[in-house]
């Protein structure tokens, strides 16, 4: 296959030039159910967008995260899942819906395995040392 020489006839200036194609930024497809602010893009990705944040009630949402009692922080503003679950009245902060489950299923001896039970149990007992609240 023979490669296309330019035309010498035609002065430089004249000749085609390369475009470069500059990818469009993602686009918000779809506001994503539960968590205000969660978004599926252009891209195929799932992360935060402003705008659905911002039309499903975001900030509803957080003032009644904080009426629970999970305080915005000034490193981070967003829900429980992203930020954290307070602290306890000791300054630990307080286990997640998970850890409290794994809490229980090792108490029950349905998860056995030794690191993890430990693991959860030192994060349980750190925000509840008496063992009153995550019995």
């Amino acid at each position: 296959m023979e490669e296309a020489q330019p035309d010498p006839e035609l002065p430089a200036s004249d000749a085609p030039v390369a475009v470069e194609q500059v990818p469009a930024e993602p686009t918000v497809v779809e506001c994503l159910e539960g968590i205000p602010g969660t978004a599926r893009w252009s891209d195929g990705t799932v992360s935060y967008s402003q705008w659905c944040f911002d039309t499903r009630g975001g900030e509803q949402y957080l003032e009644n995260e904080r009426q629970a009692g999970l305080e915005e922080t000034e490193e981070c503003v967003g829900p429980a899942a992203t930020c954290g679950y307070g602290t306890a009245d000791n300054g630990a902060r307080n286990p997640t819906s998970g850890e409290i489950q794994t809490y229980h299923g090792c108490q029950d001896g349905y998860i056995d395995d030794p690191d993890l039970c430990s693991a959860v149990e030192d994060i349980v007992r750190a925000a509840d040392p008496d063992g009153s609240i995550y019995q």
